[in-house]
Parts: structure tokens; sequence; C-alpha cells
């Protein structure tokens, strides 16, 4: 065999690896591209901002404000602050927050603990989570545990 044809065999031998080495590239970047998708789909936050879930509201003289719920990577976080505006102490421990769907049904009740008793003027943060699905939640009613 002469020069010529061995260098245009070793040649054609390079660009063949070149490509196939390209073409093993492309498609490790591509599925690194779909895991990292994948990834910031799960990691995703979301506020559910239906009026009736975050409204503030009074209930056995305590105000309940500045209620989120966020979701996040499929667990809900329920937020909301608790004030005792009135003029005595207010002996308590506990809340049950009841989450309903449009027709009023029940989809969880989650525990808000409040702890000691409030003092007047006060203001807690009462915090609750699930992963109850909660995309469909309407309403929220706030029921006093003494």
């Amino acid at each position: 065999m002469n020069k010529k044809k061995i260098i245009a065999i070793i040649v054609i031998i390079l660009v063949l690896i070149l490509v196939v080495t390209g073409a093993i590239l492309l498609v490790n970047h591509n599925n690194n591209l779909e895991k990292k998708s994948t990834i910031e789909k799960k990691n995703t936050i979301e506020a559910i901002t239906e009026k009736d879930i975050i409204k503030n509201e009074s209930v056995n003289g305590l105000e309940f404000s500045n209620t989120t719920l966020i979701k996040e990577n499929g667990q809900y976080t329920m937020q909301m602050d608790v004030t005792n505006p009135s003029n005595e102490e207010i002996d308590l421990e506990e809340v049950n927050i009841i989450f309903k769907d449009k027709d009023n049904n029940e989809i969880v009740s989650l525990l808000g603990y409040i702890g000691t008793p409030m003092k007047v003027n006060e203001t807690r943060t009462v915090t609750s989570y699930t992963r109850n699905d909660l995309s469909k939640a309407k309403s929220k009613t706030i029921e006093i545990k003494k």
C-alpha cells in the first residue's frame, strides 16, 4: 500500500472518531439538560392566592392575618399571624385550620400550635405543613381549640 492510501485511511478513521465522540457528547449534554429541567420542575414554588384562603379574619377575639399558602416540592406550607387584640390574656394552645373545596367539602384539617397563653396585643406566627393536595382548596375555616 502506498503512503497516500495509508494517510487517507488514517484521516477517515480520525474523522469517524471525532464524529462519534461529538455525537456521544451531544447526547450526554441533552440528557443533562433534561435532568436539570426535571430538577427545576421538582423545585418549583407556587403561591396559592385564593382570596378566601388568604383573607384576614377574626375568630373568638383573635385576629388571623398575613396568611400564606405555598406549595414547594409537593409539600404545602401554611403560615399565618395570630394576634390577641383584646384587653386580657387569652388561654389557648391550638387552632384547626380546615381547607375546603368549591363544594365546601373538607380537604384537610391542619393543626396550628399556639402554645402558652397569648398576652394582650401579642402576635405569633402559626406554621403547618401537609402533603395533601390543596390545589383545589377554595376556602379555609379556623376553629379554636381550648
